[in-house]
């Protein structure tokens, strides 16, 4: 019997909510809270269960015959109700506090804007900006936020990068499929802004991301946190350096630009996080 696995497009932004929840428990460590582990894994689950929510919806209104779409609106509601269950458990704990909760809150909307009719902004044109956002910056702060009653500024100013990575990441993965898209009218950033603004946009990206690294050290954040962050600089450059290749007429190896940008936001992630509990 074949073994069933994650599909791809679940896995990898499980695997990157993962680390950027990791980052939000790392910032506790680094400032010396104590982390309640039942309550972190929770959260981590409560998360998990929300992007396969999305992800589900995402399927049933994409073209499928009627009784697959109420198969995966079945599937999408039982993940939803998992998701219940478990903030209601951590708000008899008492580790819900209203800033959780509303980014709790705000999860589930734009999950549901994200992938489900009339707003749909999965293909509205800035879907990946709103993916980036739900994978990057709110995973971190409800990680804090379950262990803390207010939000420390360093999960923002390391949590923003990423978050610029992961677009650019976002980015780089839908080239190959941009005939594609073309073909079947998706609007994505891509078919939207032509190819060439979005290699750009792409390359800006990845220079505000380092750019606000290096900016964390005057705002605050000590350098012994984000210097070993140089090492994904030298793999951004080389990012970059093939864009500009592309532009200029090259032919492209995308398994290597893909790969090297879940590499960039990967590697940076696990940087962070490996410094915030070692430091």
């Amino acid at each position: 019997m074949k073994k069933s696995t994650l599909p791809p497009a679940l896995l990898l932004p499980l695997t990157a909510a993962l680390g950027s929840y990791a980052l939000g428990l790392g910032v506790l460590h680094y400032l010396g809270k104590h982390i309640h582990a039942g309550v972190a894994l929770q959260g981590l689950l409560w998360v998990w269960l929300i992007l396969g929510a999305t992800y589900t919806l995402t399927l049933a209104f994409e073209k499928k015959t009627p009784a697959d779409r109420q198969r995966l609106l079945l599937a999408a509601f039982a993940l939803l109700a998992a998701a219940a269950v478990i903030t209601t458990w951590l708000h008899w704990q008492k580790a819900l506090n209203l800033p959780a909760a509303l980014i709790q809150l705000t999860l589930v909307l734009l999950g549901v804007a994200y992938s489900t009719p009339p707003m749909r902004w999965r293909y509205g044109g800035y879907g990946e900006a709103v993916h980036a956002a739900a994978i990057t910056l709110f995973p971190p702060a409800l990680a804090y936020l379950l262990q803390q009653n207010s939000l420390h500024r360093f999960v923002g100013m390391l949590s923003l990068p990423l978050f610029f990575t992961y677009f650019a990441a976002l980015l780089a993965w839908e080239f190959p499929n941009y005939l594609a898209d073309l073909k079947a009218e998706r609007r994505t950033i891509l078919t939207r802004l032509d190819w060439r603004l979005t290699m750009r946009l792409h390359n800006l990206a990845l220079l505000i991301a380092f750019l606000l690294l290096a900016l964390d050290v005057p705002l605050g954040v000590p350098w012994e946190l984000v210097a070993p962050c140089g090492i994904t600089f030298v793999a951004a450059a080389l990012q970059v350096w093939a864009f500009e290749r592309i532009a200029a007429g090259a032919h492209p190896l995308w398994k290597w630009i893909r790969l090297n940008a879940a590499l960039i936001y990967g590697l940076t992630t696990y940087l962070l996080v490996f410094t915030l509990w070692k430091v």
